[in-house]
């Protein structure tokens, strides 16, 4: 089953929601026309795959970013260490 990892940490709190929300979301039936239940049902499925996919890969952009921010660190200090060496 997917995780329930919360749109809201990409986003921000106004546009909270998981993949089990999408996936979950329940339609009321209309009497007259409406749409096919089974195709909904693929369809949300679809859009929580999706949705979970681009949150993680959004966490994933995020820990390197910070990764990186610790090398450029790292690069800085050495840089100013090397200056100092050469004066």
């Amino acid at each position: 089953m997917r995780k329930d990892r919360v749109v809201s940490e990409v986003l921000g709190e106004d546009q909270a929601l998981t993949p089990s929300e999408v996936c979950n979301k329940q339609f009321r039936r209309a009497t007259v026309g409406g749409y096919v239940a089974a195709e909904v049902d693929a369809y949300l499925a679809r859009v929580a795959d999706v949705l979970e996919t681009l949150i993680n890969q959004s966490r994933a952009l995020k820990e390197r970013c910070e990764e990186q921010k610790a090398r450029i660190e790292e690069f800085h200090e050495m840089e100013l260490t090397l200056r100092s060496a050469l004066t």
